[in-house]
């Protein structure tokens, strides 16, 4: 059981966070595209998680980068619709 947990990232306190994070983000991303009425709220939410996620914790800037942009683009369709 330890080296499944260890497979999926929950080695740390501070890991299991952030993993369980970036889990519940890519839910929602799937759940956003399923779900028209949602759809830009999930998107855009857990793309901000990850977002975050790939900043803080991967520390990877490309994909922290590509996260955000969808950030943006997200919150502006959001602004444009109302």
């Amino acid at each position: 059981m330890t080296a499944l947990l260890a497979l999926f990232g929950f080695t740390s306190i501070e890991g299991t966070l952030w993993n369980l994070a970036a889990y519940a983000a890519f839910i929602s991303i799937i759940v956003g595209v399923l779900h028209e009425r949602l759809r830009n709220i999930l998107i855009t939410t857990g793309a901000a998680v990850l977002a975050c996620y790939s900043a803080f914790f991967l520390k990877d800037a490309v994909f922290a980068t590509l996260q955000t942009l969808i950030t943006v683009s997200g919150v502006l369709q959001l602004c444009h619709t109302g």
